[in-house]
């Protein structure tokens, strides 16, 4: 049946704004995020959580690294700056190799590829025991073992996948899982927040005040992953980086934007979805947060892997060659 065109109060057919949408209801009406809507029913809503689950697995990264550090002496003084940095003469530092484990999340954006953010596949910080009951925090020398696997539910064997792609300045990421078995593909579009069109002045960028909302782990009250997942809702405070403290600046870089959703810690890789043309769509990952000091959140938008990751689809699903990346300096021997 034909239906006609909304008329605006002028009588002429109210024309589709460029861009993202400032309201949310389009997510509610959703077959799939709409169930985790709130006030839908729990039943509903679990049964919609784990087909989601499958589509933003859980990562879990797991390995040995070595790492450095300087055994403190009983009775030692608070240390200095020197200390600090390892640079008391004759001090002795010991090597151990140490395990560690982090968990984020992740989106299946096509069979076997997978996006995340970078830091949730390097790890950055690793915990060394010095004697029973103590533990010291270091930044590790070099990971000599590591094992990533995507899981549909916290006690899930799940399935392995292999680091692809990591650019550490924009903390994004790429993983290849070795088989589909349980994932699958995310059925919104991931698409360009800049926009489009003339870079010094795109169409239909994201705007501060535009809708977002982010799919996260459900957590009970011992920090613990319920196995759920619900859905947080919040708007684009501002298409920059916002910084609030030196901890946040050491996190942030010029691809991301603020958003007020408020997420917890294991939330990194999140995906954050707007609403363009009625319809959800990808946009960017959960990066850094100052939730619960502040309602900051910081996404890492999904503009750079784009490319990338339609690349690493057609690889891994034989419709390319192999892909030979060379560095700029190796491409061109006249410009050493």
């Amino acid at each position: 049946m034909y239906a006609p065109p909304l008329l605006d109060c002028a009588g002429y057919a109210a024309p589709e704004l460029p861009g993202f949408a400032h309201t949310c209801s389009g997510f509610a009406q959703d077959p799939l995020l709409g169930s985790l809507w709130p006030g839908t029913p729990a039943q509903k809503g679990e049964r919609r959580s784990s087909v989601l689950a499958a589509m933003v697995p859980r990562l879990s990264l797991r390995g040995q690294a070595l790492a450095t550090y300087e055994p403190r002496k009983v009775g030692q003084t608070a240390p200095t700056l020197e200390a600090v940095f390892g640079l008391i003469p004759g001090a002795q530092r010991e090597i151990v190799e140490t395990p560690f484990a982090q968990d984020a999340r992740g989106v299946v954006l096509s069979p076997h590829v997978l996006a995340t953010v970078a830091h949730a596949l390097t790890p950055d910080i690793v915990e060394i025991s010095v004697a029973p009951q103590a533990h010291v925090q270091t930044v590790p020398l070099r990971v000599t073992s590591m094992t990533l696997v995507a899981r549909t539910a916290p006690d899930e064997e799940g399935v392995p996948a292999q680091v692809a792609h990591v650019n550490t300045s924009y903390d994004l990421a790429l993983a290849q899982a070795d088989s589909q078995r349980s994932l699958q593909p995310l059925p919104y579009a991931a698409v360009l927040s800049y926009g489009t069109g003339d870079p010094e002045k795109p169409t239909g960028g994201l705007q501060a005040g535009d809708c977002v909302v982010t799919l996260v782990t459900a957590w009970n009250e011992k920090a613990h992953d319920t196995g759920q997942d619900h859905l947080v809702i919040g708007k684009v405070l501002a298409k920059v980086p916002v910084a609030t403290n030196y901890l946040t600046q050491t996190k942030l870089n010029v691809n991301m934007f603020t958003a007020d959703l408020a997420v917890q810690p294991g939330d990194s890789g999140s995906p954050v979805f707007a609403l363009q043309a009625g319809k959800p769509v990808l946009v960017g990952l959960v990066s850094a947060t100052m939730y619960p000091t502040a309602m900051f959140t910081y996404v890492a938008r999904i503009d750079p892997l784009l490319a990338l990751a339609e690349a690493l689809r057609l690889a891994t699903s034989g419709q390319s060659k192999s892909l030979l990346v060379r560095s700029p300096a190796a491409a061109s021997p006249e410009q050493r």
